[in-house]
């Protein structure tokens, strides 16, 4: 387990403006904001949009899109936590990214990501609603020894997994379903 320096600033991540400007219209930007006061930042990355256009100038500092993955991980470790709404039954890669980097992930419960993803084990879980995500985010920056070791325990899950493991066990299935699993289909 590596030994990490305590991070900078919490930081949300959304990929298309419409996304951030939702969440800080709909309150998640101004609580945090209110509660927490300078000492949290909100910081989307992935796509380029001028804050002031937005009117959000005062609540965001957008990157854009960043130069390299080199730039996303050392924005990722400069963070407390990092916000990811997930509604697919399956993960998206963004977790994964924010454990290795040492970043509490603040996500929604999702039944599909349920096998990864444990409440204050590896990952902030939270309803999908303002109060909610903006509670989780909250809890996040200020509680040290909780989100200390939701991080560690974040490590731990991705210290566990191998990528030719887990491909060569999706293609044993795929090639030799388990009765058991395997459910009557149909090709059409």
């Amino acid at each position: 387990m590596r030994s990490r320096v305590q991070p900078r600033s919490p930081f949300k991540h959304h990929r298309f403006p419409r996304d951030t400007i939702l969440c800080a219209e709909r309150g998640i930007s101004e609580p945090d904001k209110a509660t927490l006061g300078d000492d949290i930042s909100i910081v989307p990355a992935g796509h380029p949009f001028q804050e002031a256009d937005y009117g959000l100038e005062k609540v965001l500092q957008n990157h854009g899109l960043l130069p390299s993955i080199s730039a996303v991980a050392k924005l990722y470790r400069h963070s407390h936590s990092d916000l990811v709404i997930i509604y697919t039954p399956h993960p998206s890669y963004q977790p994964f990214e924010y454990m290795t980097c040492g970043c509490a992930t603040v996500t929604n419960y999702n039944e599909g990501t349920s096998w990864l993803l444990k409440n204050e084990v590896n990952a902030f879980l939270c309803d999908s609603t303002v109060s909610a995500v903006t509670e989780r985010i909250v809890t996040a920056a200020q509680d040290d020894v909780l989100r200390q070791r939701v991080i560690e325990g974040a490590l731990q899950t991705v210290a566990g997994l191998n990528w030719d493991r887990e491909l060569e066990r999706l293609v044993n299935y795929m090639c030799n379903p388990s009765p058991t699993t395997d459910r009557k289909r149909t090709v059409a």
